[in-house]
């Protein structure tokens, strides 16, 4: 696995030094992607069987409830872990057409306004009547302070487990990709 690795990355290297120079016009060596093994300790995406069951409500507690929203926060828009903690109901707004859109501030510092697909408009409806104050995501239920990003992974590896899927090999970047790859299956564009 290493000298794969290694001599890619090195034709990397001499190649971007012959660009550099004006040798090349640009580094072949680029469009060559790294390859992914058996042995990666991390899911790149989850498949249906496994969204499926991850998204499984499971119980009726506050924190059951506020999990499982953030999972479909997750899995339906694709954030990053930073931008479900931040996530606020002032950033939500009705549109015309019944739906909902969001405003988070993503990396970078920039904000974007996203539409919000149905399943999770209504998911988030529903939440709105259980979430105090002004986190969707608060941290206990009196809603004085958002969860945190590392929480936000915690919540993750949890619903992992119970939904039978190793919590080592899964992690909210896991549920962006999930989402970037049934958004770009389905047509949609992903930037």
């Amino acid at each position: 696995k290493g000298d794969i690795f290694s001599r890619l990355e090195d034709r990397r290297q001499v190649f971007g030094a012959f660009v550099l120079h004006g040798i090349m016009p640009t580094n072949p060596a680029r469009e060559v992607r790294t390859p992914r093994t058996d042995d990666d300790p991390k899911t790149p995406w989850l498949d249906k069987r496994q969204l499926t069951a991850i998204l499984t409500p499971r119980g009726p507690s506050w924190r059951a409830r506020r999990d499982h929203m953030v999972m479909v926060v997750l899995a339906g828009l694709g954030w990053r872990r930073t931008e479900v903690a931040s996530f606020r109901w002032d950033s939500v707004r009705d549109t015309p057409t019944g739906g909902m859109s969001a405003t988070v501030r993503v990396k970078g510092g920039k904000f974007v306004t996203v539409g919000v697909p149905t399943l999770v408009t209504d998911a988030l409806r529903t939440w709105r009547v259980s979430a105090a104050g002004p986190w969707v995501f608060p941290s206990q239920e009196s809603g004085a302070e958002p969860i945190a990003s590392a929480t936000v992974n915690d919540i993750v590896k949890r619903m992992a487990m119970a939904a039978a899927i190793d919590p080592a090999k899964i992690t909210a970047h896991a549920m962006r990709r999930t989402f970037a790859t049934i958004a770009s299956r389905s047509g949609e564009d992903t930037k």
